[in-house]
């Protein structure tokens, strides 16, 4: 009579199971970097939206790289902020009396397949401005914030998606997915 006794098998997690959860988060659009903050969403006029009831801040895990908009580029920034004549005023006063450093930033809509794409909200500092991104890259100036960090808000998309993309330099970068009412953060080095 042939009797094998076993032994019980110890499991072992060890680094393969470690390198599974890792790639499992960063495929499922929480990678390392990204934080949530769950709170209640609210629509542009301030009502509670009523679609969304939390909202997700991404913030990225990298600093992004923004140059600085030459003198001789100011009145081009000024044109691409989107300002009321009395804000553009104000603002190119404030640029003179170097209370203000203008930043350019190219954004894009890296999923759509038309023209217009999704709407953003940017905020940088005091600055805010609502954005509809093209499939192609577009350089606009923002000012300089004083936290050193910039917002980008999804308001709203066609498919319900928010797909944002900027370059850092000359590199290009993709924000996770998002949906409207969430932020991405952005950390910004202008050197």
């Amino acid at each position: 009579m042939n009797v094998h006794i076993t032994q019980p098998r110890q499991l072992s997690l060890g680094w393969g199971w470690l390198a599974f959860l890792l790639a499992a988060a960063a495929l499922s659009g929480g990678g390392i970097g990204a934080v949530v903050d769950r709170g209640i969403g609210y629509a542009a006029s301030g009502a509670p939206a009523v679609r969304e009831t939390a909202s997700t801040k991404f913030v990225m895990p990298d600093r992004v790289y923004l140059p600085g908009v030459a003198a001789q580029d100011y009145n081009q920034a000024l044109d691409s902020m989107g300002l009321s004549p009395p804000e553009r005023r104000q603002m190119r006063s404030d640029i003179e009396a170097r209370k203000v450093r203008p930043l350019w930033l190219t954004l894009w809509d890296w999923d759509t397949q038309t023209e217009s794409g999704d709407t953003i909200l940017i905020i940088a500092g005091d600055y805010q401005r609502l954005f509809t991104l093209s499939s192609h890259r577009t350089r606009i100036a923002i000012p300089e914030p004083r936290s050193g960090t910039i917002e980008l808000r999804g308001e709203r998309s066609e498919d319900g998606i928010i797909a944002i993309s900027f370059l850092t330099g000359s590199r290009p970068v993709a924000v996770p997915y998002m949906r409207p009412g969430d932020t991405a953060k952005l950390e910004i080095d202008t050197q």
